[in-house]
């Protein structure tokens, strides 16, 4: 549970971002976690004021230290079995998709590491990646100060199971559906037979439980898929 709403939090924050264009550092002062928006290189370039407190140090000193930072602040078994991990995930550039894991972070005033949930996920325009590093004590502050901030938390929330479990494929039909396109449309522009379109239009009615355009729209506005 404590995942999920971790990866339905991400995914709003972008959405929240996006529709308000507004940058991280605009809500990041709102989120009692480490919450900060990575470069594709990976060096950071905003990391809230949680995130600076408790690891003691700002942007251009953890970006200035390099690998060393990881070397002094992420615990080794976290190193060896979670970074990997994220390389492989960051390294498929899939933007519809997030990465959580648990690691190991060095807490600099007790001097011992703390166990954190870690959500990311990659920016629509590939610009970089969004994480929220969530001590696990405070997951329910962070959650309702994100439940603020989002209007449409409650429909997100409850048909975001069935957004995950949609197929690239059936993502591109929903797009093209609500751009207009018809059956023999899509499967011109998708290079597939009419037959395999419907069919995918069936699974679609019974995955997302829609009966209606009206229905598709809503689901894909939610999930800017449209």
């Amino acid at each position: 549970m404590l995942v999920k709403d971790q990866r339905v939090n991400l995914f709003l924050l972008e959405k929240f971002l996006n529709k308000h264009q507004l940058e991280a550092k605009d809500i990041g002062q709102y989120i009692p976690s480490f919450f900060h928006f990575n470069n594709p290189d990976l060096t950071i370039d905003y990391l809230n004021e949680a995130g600076c407190e408790w690891i003691d140090l700002s942007c251009k000193e953890i970006n200035a230290l390099g690998y060393d930072f990881f070397l002094e602040y992420i615990h080794p078994e976290t190193l060896s079995k979670v970074f990997p991990r994220f390389l492989k995930f960051y390294e498929k550039g899939d933007t519809s998709v997030t990465f959580c894991d648990f690691q190991r972070v060095l807490n600099p005033r007790k001097r011992e590491y703390t166990t954190c949930l870690t959500v990311t996920k990659l920016t629509e325009d590939l610009s970089g990646f969004l994480t929220i590093t969530q001590p696990l004590e405070k997951m329910t502050s962070l959650n309702r100060k994100i439940t603020r901030l989002i209007e449409e938390d409650h429909y997100l929330r409850k048909n975001f199971n069935k957004f995950e479990s949609l197929t690239k494929r059936e993502i591109e039909i929903i797009k093209l559906l609500l751009e207009g396109f018809n059956n023999p449309q899509i499967a011109e522009q998708l290079f597939i037979s009419r037959r395999t379109v419907e069919q995918h239009r069936k699974n679609l009615n019974a995955k997302l439980s829609i009966s209606s355009f009206a229905d598709l729209f809503k689901f894909g506005y939610a999930f800017d898929l449209v």
